[in-house]
C-alpha cells in the first residue's frame, strides 16, 4: 500500500499458470477516510482506468478479478493431486513476448469468471473469443446468480472462435 499525490493505492497479485511463483500484478485505488481509516478494497477490472471499462471494445480474459466454481477448493490444493476443477489464468506464449496469448483455462460446468466494472450504454451484443473441448453455454449475467442477459453457444474447437449473442 502507498500514497502518491494525495491517494492511496494497494498493490497485489493474482496467481497464474497453476504456479506458486507466477503471478500478475495488479493495482486498485484506495478510499481514505477524514479520521484515516482506509476503506477494505474492491478487487476489480478497472485497474487505474478511474471508473467503469466502456462496454465497447475487445477486452482479455486475464482482467478477469474472481474466478470459481461449484468446488469449493483452490485451484492449488486440487493441482496437487493433478485434478483441475476450477479455472485458473495461464498462457501459451512465454513470460516478457510481446504478446503472450493470456486466457482462463479450465472453464467447465458451473465455472464462472467475474469482471467488474463495465458501463454498458446501448450496446446490445456480447462475444466471446474461446477455444477447448467443452461445448455448452456460457451465461452472461450482471451479478453471481443474477439473470442471464445473454447466452452464448460455444463448441468444441482446438482452433480460436468468436461467438456472440444479442443481450
Amino acid at each position: 500500500m502507498t500514497e502518491v499525490n494525495g491517494q492511496w493505492y494497494i498493490f497485489y497479485h493474482r496467481q497464474t499458470n497453476l504456479q506458486k511463483c507466477c503471478r500478475q500484478g495488479c493495482v486498485e485505488k484506495l478510499t481514505a477516510l477524514s479520521d484515516g481509516s482506509i476503506l477494505q478494497a474492491e478487487l476489480t477490472s478497472c485497474g487505474l482506468n478511474d471508473g467503469p471499462l466502456s462496454g465497447t471494445g475487445i477486452y482479455e480474459a486475464r482482467i478477469a478479478c474472481n474466478l470459481g466454481c461449484r468446488e469449493p477448493h483452490f485451484a492449488y490444493v486440487k493441482v496437487r493431486h493433478r485434478e483441475k476443477t476450477h479455472p485458473y489464468f495461464t498462457q501459451s506464449g512465454m513470460d516478457r513476448e510481446d504478446k503472450p496469448d493470456q486466457y482462463i483455462a479450465n472453464m467447465q460446468d458451473g465455472a464462472w469468471a467475474g469482471f467488474k466494472y463495465f458501463s454498458f450504454d446501448g450496446e446490445n451484443h456480447i462475444s466471446v473469443r474461446v477455444r477447448g473441448t467443452g461445448k455448452g453455454k456460457l451465461k452472461v449475467a450482471t451479478s453471481l446468480n443474477g439473470e442471464s442477459v445473454a447466452v452464448i453457444t460455444v463448441e468444441e474447437s482446438n482452433e480460436w472462435q468468436v461467438y456472440d449473442a444479442k443481450m
